[in-house]
């Protein structure tokens, strides 16, 4: 008899959920670490720091303003429109430095945040395909708009429950210079980072990815895998790490029109209300 494997995997699923936390819990110190939420940012250096620019708030913050949000009236959908970076240097250059070292979208000078892939070369990301930047298809957009107003109710609700879901726990990897000060990308769970953000948390609890680094230091520059191949010299590979202590994101909503345009909404809001 032919072995259902659909339904197997709707039987077992529960259970591989349950181990899977009891794994996570019995190991917490080590799988497990609490974060500022102002050390926090994306792959593409866009920060939740309150100080920070990250569209997926701002677009929290226009749900706030506006119930029946078109899409295409959207700051996502602006933003998907306006950010389109033809590879990793706009990360560096948005940071002001001039670098040679011009890899593929989500390729920095150690690789990947990936362990295996960082020791032996990864492939550039697809712009088509990631959330991180456009250009995207529509249907795209309005998957990740709809997911992202739907978690947010939901979170207003129930809060932030790792424990519950699979894959639900907010993860990333740590940047350490050598001076110790640290950030910390978000690889997985940027919705329910925005949201924790926007709501006002100061801190998130947060799971090191397997498979992924859990740091990534400046010291160790010199082994990083384009340098160590001789594809990007020091300079070049310290202006794409210090890029992420400096940036917010202010500097690139200002150079898509976006920081103005909600700094003008939100002031129409307070008049209205005044």
């Amino acid at each position: 008899m032919a072995l259902d494997f659909k339904r197997y995997l709707k039987k077992c699923g529960p259970v591989y959920h349950a181990l899977s936390v009891l794994h996570v819990y019995s190991n917490r110190y080590s799988q497990l670490c609490d974060v500022p939420l102002d050390m926090c940012i994306n792959p593409m250096g866009f920060s939740f720091a309150p100080n920070g620019w990250n569209y997926l708030v701002e677009q929290l913050k226009e749900f706030d303003r506006e119930k029946d949000l078109n899409v295409k009236d959207s700051i996502l959908y602006k933003y998907h429109q306006r950010y389109q970076p033809k590879n990793m240097s706009d990360l560096p250059i948005s940071a002001g430095f001039q670098v040679h070292f011009k890899p593929g979208l989500f390729l920095y000078p150690w690789d990947s945040f990936k362990v295996e892939e960082s020791c032996k070369g990864s492939k550039a990301k697809d712009a088509h395909s990631s959330r991180f930047c456009g250009p995207s298809s529509f249907a795209l957009i309005e998957k990740d708009f709809l997911n992202l107003r739907n978690l947010y109710e939901y979170m207003k609700v129930h809060g932030y429950r790792p424990w519950y879901f699979k894959n639900a726990f907010i993860g990333g990897v740590f940047l350490e210079r050598e001076n110790g000060q640290k950030r910390f990308v978000v690889l997985q769970g940027n919705h329910r980072t925005a949201i924790l953000a926007h709501l006002g948390h100061k801190k998130i609890l947060a799971r090191y990815l397997s498979g992924h680094y859990k740091c990534i230091s400046e010291k160790d520059i010199k082994d990083w895998f384009y340098v160590k191949s001789r594809q990007c010299n020091m300079e070049d590979a310290k202006a794409y790490f210090d890029s992420f202590f400096i940036l917010t994101g202010n500097e690139r909503a200002k150079r898509m029109g976006l920081e103005d345009a909600i700094t003008i909404s939100e002031r129409q809001v307070e008049l209205e209300h005044s």
